[in-house]
């Protein structure tokens, strides 16, 4: 079993010493991987769960500030030298893939991509491109 831990990079507590810390003791301990994650926009009305007529929730206030996760994980890679990295959420479809492609090469040479869709209506509605095209 591997185990790793989410760098936190959203909130108010969030900040690029704490970022830091996290990931070089976690590489300290042994953990095998440190991971990061994007949020694009921050909702402003509350999120459906589970489809059209479900439950709803507020978006959560650390939404409100959440690091890029590919300059993080460059910056983490920067002051580490064995744990691996990794983005569990990466909207790559809000993105150019030549673009996505050369930031990703460049922030590190050994990184785990965890990637997304896109959910969010509203993130859609807001972007250049048809929700349909996911």
């Amino acid at each position: 079993m591997r185990l790793g831990v989410h760098l936190p990079v959203a909130g108010k507590g969030a900040s690029p010493e704490t970022i830091l810390q996290v990931a070089v003791e976690a590489e300290r301990i042994g953990l095998d991987s440190v991971w990061s994650w994007e949020r694009l926009m921050r909702p402003t009305v509350p999120i459906p769960l589970g489809g059209a007529g479900g439950p709803v929730m507020d978006a959560p206030e650390m939404f409100g500030i959440v690091y890029d996760p590919i300059e993080t994980l460059a910056y983490v890679a920067a002051q580490t030298s064995r744990i691996t990295l990794g983005t569990s959420v990466l909207d790559a479809l809000f993105q150019s893939p030549i673009i996505l492609a050369r930031r990703l090469r460049r922030s590190t040479s050994s990184a785990m991509v965890g990637s997304s869709s896109g959910s969010a209506r509203a993130g859609w509605s807001r972007s250049s491109r048809p929700l349909a095209s996911r």
